[in-house]
């Protein structure tokens, strides 16, 4: 990155405007920022810093306290940089938060920061990032690769601290080193080691506690104990397991015995009931005798039922008829009546003949007159439509004077708007600013709610781990267990093996005896080499799962331990922030931001809206001026047709001059004509219908008499077919055969019902008979012996079984104790094996070692030694060859912490000493050479980026002539390999050495820049 042009306003020292043009001063120049203390050398810097990153070169004044006080009020600080990167030219603007006028009234206001960055050339350049200044600060660093703070480290060396970092320890000089090269995460794994090895530490302890804790527990001093105590309770399971099985005997029989007596009881007991159930059903049979006998009298009524139903409907049919006759009469005489009316209708309106005649010569002279009552009404209402034009033009003339003046009073409102906008508005840039930080400081506290969440699932996890460890070091003591009794099973196997090879009258291959009288017997079976080879391996399969499970819980605790440290880093960030009052704040800002942007969008509104009133200003006037020409326009023509009226109304009979007056009368005269004609036509209508509706009424009381007289017929024939069949039957009179007859369903359900009785009564008796068999030779047990004795038998069985499991609990938990304890004592001894290589590896990365280095300081003496093979060969060049920089390897004292010590090889002693022993110029030489070579190597650790400037803010006062020009020679290298190198300094003789200057010069109205070059001296303002 090289400078070309900085522009100031109002910015530090600087009131006015200064322009510094870094081209002036030559390609790769040396030059001299020179002028007297306090005018402001190092605020040029501190301007190129605060273009780029918003900040001064030290970090120590803020963005607000660079603004110049001399400066004139009304006038805004900014800064303005540009320069090349590479092939490309960039600009970048800032404008810090400052108090300046209002623009409209009296006082002040705080307009908020911003900042802008392009890219090109000046007349085709391309905004990158614009008004928030950290998306322009985002931006820069990611085109230099550099933040602010590794620019100020290799762009702008202020050598106060490097000469402090020469003569640092080793403690302070790691932190500054630790900043610079970014290696804390060989601090974080040093920490990382540390805290697994206190937990191997911790875990064996742990270890041998729970085998103490689960011998004493049990009452046991030791694994002996438990083992005598297991032997002792495994006798006791077999006498107490034989006695069990004597009591389950007993009980079985004593059951047998219960269930054989209960049975005996059961078939006594069915007896009862059918018996019971038998005389039930047997009580009921002479109800069922007499509903057989009531559905034998209805069956008798059902065979004559349809003579007796046609009976009833004849005599429905006789008095329909009689009702159709008498109907038929009645209109008949109603017939007759209306004929009479009618007739009377048609003789008045044939009196009225005459009066249609006078009706209609009425109706032709109205005629006459129709054309001009036709043009009165016209007129009337042209005049009418005209009365109305003009009060809509009077009132139109009112509003349009009204609204231009309501206009214009929206004109003069939105002026005043605009100004009240554009000032409420110069304050968002700072709320904007704020909420960024808001919801930065948000996010960070959100991102430690979620890890601290996820490392309560991660302690979960571990935990589960470690459990099945626990249940791996079970199931391996199990697994061993096994293969032990397999093989001792195995040993004892052999001599079976061997014995049932022996045969009577053969000598034994072992004793030589031809007897054998007591062969080896093993019970439960020979035990295989297969069996043991599957013992063997189900053992070997426990162990690998165990030691599985010991690695991922390692993993596991290793992973918790880096998540705990990186919960512990961001609550570092976050610090006593509040989630709540965060998105809280955040909310209010977002709030302000968003009635801030409504405002925006009023002024743009308000804006817009100005010159659409002035515009309508304009097109108001022009309506006003047309409507006032159409109201004299109106008033003219009323005048016309009132004269024009009058005229009319003396041709016409006063009668018609009121408007409808005509129209009502024609409708009138024609109504009553119309009505005349009609009710004559009428009448005669009605009367012709009248005489065929009385033809027709006599023809139907003809029919219906007709009618009658076949209904009597047939119900005197009905009546004697009903007669003869009674008497046919067997009921005495029509009574007897009502209360015999049963509806259908009714019948149907008796005759099921007293089959259904028939039925249980007969499947009873079989029941009974059944009964009776089974118990013939059975006599009825007394259960109650039976019972008290299966209950003896059940009390004693279940003392026993109880008896028998509280023991076998007694040996299985102490047989699971003896496993516990041996599965842990495995975990301890693994636990402690490991804790020896952990530990150890611990320790050396803490610094426990024969150079008391840890892991950190070990890195960095590494990329020290970089950093001072490029000092010492600019110091052996400054020094005439006398000093190169050394790091120290061995301790220089065992109870602090060592590593990063510096010493000086002095060529004419040729030996070595702490560079603290240097004199002030030699001090400073090596000073300046430890910061230009840790320029080069942090440069070169930043991604190999390539600054073209340097700049170098350190008096050289303390330097005689000799090694001054020894290090101007220095700086003089570093130009030549294209480096463009600045140096602030206020002494005297650098202006001998040093040929081009930036001269800043104080003055009461503030300071000002000139530029002095071979040919060139010139002020940056003028």
């Amino acid at each position: 990155m090289r400078p070309i042009v900085l522009r100031l306003i109002a910015f530090g020292p600087f009131a006015g405007e200064e322009i510094v043009d870094f081209t002036a001063l030559g390609e790769a120049p040396l030059f001299l920022i020179d002028g007297p203390t306090g005018a402001g050398k190092t605020m040029l810097l501190d301007a190129i810093c605060f273009a780029l990153y918003g900040e001064s070169t030290g970090n120590e004044r803020k963005a607000v306290e660079l603004r110049c006080d001399r400066a004139d009020p009304a006038v805004a600080t900014r800064v303005e940089l540009v320069f090349s990167l590479g092939e490309h030219r960039y600009r970048v603007e800032r404008v810090p938060q400052q108090t300046l006028p209002k623009q409209r009234g009296e006082g002040f206001t705080t307009r908020p920061g911003r900042a802008n960055l392009w890219r090109g050339p000046a007349d085709g350049e391309v905004l990158v990032a614009e008004r928030r200044a950290t998306e322009v600060t985002d931006a820069v660093i990611g085109l230099t690769g550099l933040s602010a703070e590794q620019f100020r480290q290799v762009m702008v060396l202020p050598q106060g601290r490097f000469r402090e970092l020469l003569l640092a320890e080793s403690k302070q000089r790691e932190e500054i080193f630790e900043q610079l090269f970014s290696t804390g995460i060989y601090r974080r794994l040093q920490e990382h080691l540390t805290a697994g090895a206190g937990e191997l530490r911790r875990r064996h302890e742990d270890l041998r506690q729970k085998i103490v804790g689960a011998l004493s527990g049990q009452g046991f001093e030791s694994g002996e104990a438990l083992d005598a105590a297991i032997g002792e309770t495994a006798a006791s399971l077999e006498a107490l397991d034989r006695r069990h099985d004597a009591a389950r005997t007993a009980l079985a029989q004593s059951q047998d015995a219960l269930n054989a007596a209960r049975q005996r009881e059961a078939a006594h007991a069915s007896l009862d009931a059918a018996e019971k159930r038998f005389a039930e059903l047997d009580a009921y049979r002479p109800a069922h005798e007499a509903q057989s006998r009531v559905i034998d009298a209805a069956d008798a009524a059902a065979r004559i039922a349809a003579v007796h139903d046609r009976l009833l409907e004849r005599e429905k049919e006789q008095v329909r008829a009689h009702a159709a006759h008498r109907e038929a009469v009645r209109d008949c005489e109603s017939a007759e009546a209306a004929l009479r009316d009618a007739r009377e209708r048609v003789d008045a309106a044939r009196a009225d003949a005459g009066r249609l005649d006078d009706l209609a010569a009425e109706l032709r002279a109205l005629e006459g007159h129709r054309r001009r009552v036709e043009s009165l009404e016209s007129k009337r209402r042209e005049l009418a439509d005209v009365d109305v034009s003009l009060g809509d033009a009077g009132r139109l003339c009112e509003s349009l004077r009204g609204e231009m003046q309501a206009t214009i009073d929206r004109r003069e409102s939105l002026r005043a708007e605009i100004g009240e906008q554009v000032e409420s508005l110069a304050r968002r840039g700072t709320v904007a600013a704020e909420r960024d930080r808001c919801r930065e400081r948000l996010e960070r506290w959100q991102a430690l709610r979620r890890r601290e969440a996820s490392l309560v699932d991660d302690e979960r996890a571990a935990s589960a781990i470690a459990d099945e460890v626990r249940a791996g070091g079970e199931a391996l003591s199990a697994a061993r267990t096994e293969r032990e009794r397999v093989e001792a099973r195995r040993e004892a196997s052999a001599a079976a093996l061997l014995a049932g090879t022996l045969v009577d009258g053969r000598p034994c291959p072992v004793c030589g005896s031809v007897e054998h009288p007591q062969p080896a017997r093993v019970e439960g079976g020979v035990t295989g080499d297969e069996e043991v080879r599957q013992a063997r391996g189900a053992e070997e399969h426990a162990r690998s799962v165990l030691g599985d499970a010991e690695s991922r819980l390692a993993a596991a605790r290793a992973s918790l331990s880096a998540a705990r440290a990186h919960v512990e880093s961001l609550k570092t960030d976050v610090g006593d922030a509040d989630g709540g009052s965060l998105a809280a704040q955040l909310a209010g800002l977002d709030e302000q931001l968003g009635e801030l942007d409504a405002r925006q969008a009023a002024l743009e509104r308000a804006r817009a809206s100005v010159t659409d009133v002035a515009a309508r200003c304009e097109s108001l006037q022009a309506d006003l001026t047309r409507a006032e020409g159409d109201l004299a326009a109106l008033v003219g023509r009323r005048t016309r047709l009132e004269a024009e009226i009058e005229t009319i109304e003396t041709e016409l009979p006063e009668s018609l001059r009121a408007a409808g007056a005509l129209a009502a009368r024609r409708a009138e005269a024609t109504r009553l004509h119309d009505a005349m004609r009609a009710e004559r036509d009428a009448a005669e209508t009605d009367h012709n219908r009248r005489v065929a509706e009385l033809s027709a009424a006599r023809e139907r009381v003809a029919g219906q008499a007709a009618n009658l007289s076949r209904a009597d017929e047939a119900l005197a024939r009905a009546s004697t077919e009903w007669s003869a069949a009674l008497a046919a039957s067997r009921f005495a009179d029509l009574a007897a055969f009502e209360a015999a007859r049963l509806g259908t369903d009714a019948l149907e359900r008796m005759r099921r019902e007293s089959q259904a009785f028939a039925d249980r009564h007969r499947d009873a008796s079989r029941e009974l008979e059944r009964a009776r068999e089974a118990v013939a030779e059975l006599a009825r047990p007394d259960l109650s012996e039976f019972e008290a004795a299966q209950a003896q038998a059940s009390e004693a069985a279940e003392a026993a079984a109880e008896a028998l499991h509280r023991a076998r609990e007694r040996h299985d938990s102490l047989v699971s104790l003896r496993r516990n304890v041996a599965g842990l004592s495995e975990q301890a001894e693994a636990t402690h094996a490991h804790y020896g290589v952990a530990g150890r590896l611990a320790a050396v990365a803490a610094g426990d070692n024969a150079l008391n280095v840890n892991l950190q300081r070990f890195v960095l003496g590494a990329l020290l030694d970089d950093v001072l093979v490029q000092a010492s060969h600019r110091l052996s060049s400054m020094s005439r060859g006398r000093y190169r920089l050394y790091r120290r390897d061995e301790p220089v004292d065992g109870r602090r912490q060592s590593g990063l010590d510096l010493e000086v090889d002095d060529a004419y002693t040729g030996k070595r000493r702490p560079a603290a022993t240097l004199s002030g110029g030699e001090s400073f030489m090596a000073a300046l050479s430890l910061a230009l070579g840790l320029s080069d190597v942090v440069q070169a650790h930043a991604g190999g980026i390539r600054l073209d400037a340097l700049f170098v803010d350190e008096g050289f006062g303390s330097l005689d002539a000799e090694s001054l020009q020894l290090a101007m020679d220095t700086l003089v290298e570093l130009r030549a390999g294209g480096r463009m190198i600045g140096v602030i300094s206020h002494v005297g003789d650098l202006r001998e050495w040093i040929d081009r200057r930036i001269d800043v010069v104080p003055g009461t109205q503030g300071s000002r820049t000139r530029i002095v070059a071979p040919g060139v001296a010139r002020a940056a303002a003028s």
